[in-house]
């Protein structure tokens, strides 16, 4: 489960992990994807998805928020060999909306198997003008 611990690292949303067998005990949470400093693209983190990758491992595909950048949201992915990680964030890949797409808001990236297409793809949330739009999927792996 990811926990969101809001008195951390000024507000920026750094990913923690919490862990339960029977969901009333719990283990005390742990830093799982910290943010990046603050000229990186992801110097706040927002919402994601994440996977079991069908090579192995696991890919949390997540917002990569910069207040000062242009975009500044971009879509980002993390990996680990197991859930309790490490994460390692992959400096190549990375996106953002075309110019016709808010620059503010270009994320929730939410990535699902297409049976009919034999591929996982990923809904995107954006603006285009003052209309909140789905500007599609991306096919990935």
């Amino acid at each position: 489960m990811r926990y969101l611990n809001l008195n951390r690292v000024a507000w920026r949303h750094p990913f923690w992990m919490t862990q339960t067998n029977d969901a009333v005990a719990w283990k005390a949470p742990a830093l799982t994807l910290p943010v990046g400093d603050t000229s990186a693209p992801d110097a706040w983190l927002g919402s994601g998805s994440g996977i079991a990758a069908p090579s192995g491992g696991y890919r949390l595909f997540y917002t990569g928020h910069n207040p000062a950048a242009n975009p500044k949201e971009i879509v980002m992915q993390a990996r680990a060999a197991s859930l309790n990680g490490p994460w390692a964030k992959v400096a190549s890949f990375g996106f953002a909306g075309t110019p016709q797409y808010d620059a503010m808001d270009f994320r929730d990236p939410f990535v699902f198997w297409n049976a009919e297409a034999h591929a996982y793809w990923m809904i995107l949330a954006s603006r285009q003008g003052a209309k909140a739009v789905m500007p599609g999927t991306v096919p990935l792996i």
